[in-house]
């Protein structure tokens, strides 16, 4: 199973629980583009963003 579907359960549940509102505005916003854009990377998602960021490499 893809790590989106993963992450698309657990937003599910958190809204069932009512604890997805108590999520940080930022979240929220990258939970909904991951329901809206399942087979989008975390990289393209993070380009949709009203504040894009991108992937910082750091070296081991």
């Amino acid at each position: 199973m893809s790590a989106s579907v993963y992450q698309i359960q657990a937003i599910k549940k958190l809204k069932k629980q009512g604890k997805f509102e108590k999520l940080p505005k930022n979240l929220q916003e990258i939970a909904i583009l991951r329901e809206e854009h399942p087979d989008m990377t975390l990289v393209e998602l993070g380009k949709l963003l009203s504040e894009p960021i991108r992937k910082i490499w750091r070296k081991s």
